[in-house]
């Protein structure tokens, strides 16, 4: 009976040897998925940027998923939507892996094959394996690459006197990574709103008005404080022409422009002064922002008409435009510079008249003047007027 149980513990110590000394695919499965790393959550993944870029604008933004901030065309931060803070935690850097919403897990999917390195002897084992996360939601595994992959594996195992222990890891996590795939939903949705962001032939030509308004003529009475009329023969001390003076000071009245304080020259001086020149009243519906000066000024045309003859519509950033304006209504002050202007002029070269009509056109109206005019969109704004020529 004793040499019974004794030849069978001999043969249980035997067995239990030998299978601590083998590493099976079955063991090889146990240790990897008790092992700490690969069964730690996975709460960041970085973005795969292959293929996510089409044309310059990115899948995500134009997904809805988050908007992207750029430096010099290069993206720097991503700041989410609430359809992004479905799928991710929070706003992250360029240079950051993306947060995950829900974190994921690796799953372990099959141990291909163990084997024994030249040097390492019986003691030292080398397992492959293939593995992929599970759990990520399919808009997450399009942004991370992670779509339909799996990865490959490999663990080191080293024999004790307790069995196998899992020495080393490597996950090859950023290999076999997937390129984005823009679905054919999403690039008509990149269609779409593309078309949105380019300039439509209406807009531009509102943009193109309201930037006119600036480069309508303006007859400005703030110029100089005071209208210097040059003597008649230069700078010589001598009298005005007075017929002249005379002419020039009943046109200023026919206008109800208040000239008072107006007088000879003092002694000694070459010009007659009108210091207390002021615009007519009922003059306020023509008023114009200043624009050479800080005082006032008044349009010189009632209405301006502008029409688009031609409009090029570029890219989603840029257009341009061939306007005509027709100017016309002569309005009060259109009517004091047409007849100044007609008056004779002052010796001195007429320099008095000049002053009056500073930036004043010298056609008479109505008149049809062709411009182009040039839009631009910023990356992150709205369309404007750049330039017009």
């Amino acid at each position: 009976m004793i040499r019974r149980v004794a030849t069978a513990l001999f043969l249980l110590a035997l067995l239990t040897s030998c299978s601590s000394k083998d590493l099976t695919r079955p063991r090889v499965a146990d240790l990897i998925k008790a092992n700490a790393e690969f069964a730690k959550p996975v709460v960041a993944l970085p973005l795969q940027e292959e293929g996510k870029i089409q044309d310059n604008h990115d899948a995500g933004q134009v997904e809805g998923i988050w908007n992207v901030t750029r430096s010099f065309g290069e993206a720097t931060r991503y700041t989410l939507t609430a359809n992004g803070r479905k799928y991710f935690a929070q706003d992250f850097t360029a240079i950051e892996s993306a947060p995950l919403a829900q974190a994921a897990k690796r799953e372990l999917i099959e141990v291909t094959g163990i084997t024994s390195p030249p040097q390492g002897g019986e003691s030292l084992k080398i397992a492959t394996f293939t593995w992929h996360y599970a759990g990520l939601p399919e808009l997450v595994a399009r942004y991370t690459g992670e779509e339909g992959v799996t990865h490959n594996g490999e663990a080191a195992f080293q024999l004790f006197d307790d069995g196998w222990r899992l020495q080393d890891l490597a996950l090859h996590e950023h290999q076999n990574l997937a390129a984005f795939r823009w679905s054919p939903e999403l690039q008509q949705q990149l269609y779409s709103q593309l078309a949105a962001l380019r300039l439509k032939p209406d807009h531009g030509l509102e943009l193109a008005k309201a930037a006119l308004v600036d480069r309508e003529p303006v007859l400005n009475f703030s110029f100089h404080p005071a209208w210097n009329i040059p003597t008649a023969h230069g700078l010589t001390g001598q009298a005005l022409n007075t017929d002249k003076l005379k002419t020039f000071m009943a046109l200023l009245g026919r206008y109800h422009i208040d000239t008072t304080g107006a007088g000879q020259p003092s002694p000694g001086t070459a010009y007659y002064e009108v210091p207390a020149l002021s615009p007519p009243s009922g003059w306020e519906s023509f008023e114009r922002k200043p624009r050479y000066t800080d005082g006032k000024s008044y349009a010189v045309f009632q209405t301006s008409e502008v029409r688009m003859i031609k409009f090029v519509d570029l890219d989603t950033e840029n257009a341009n435009a061939e306007v005509e304006v027709t100017y016309s209504g002569c309005t009060p002050a259109c009517e004091l510079a047409n007849a100044l202007e007609a008056l004779p002029n002052f010796d001195y070269g007429g320099r008095a008249v000049e002053k009056v009509f500073y930036g004043y056109p010298a056609q008479k109206w109505p008149q049809k003047v062709s411009s182009t005019v040039y839009f631009q969109r910023p990356s992150e704004g709205a369309w404007k007027v750049s330039d017009i020529r």
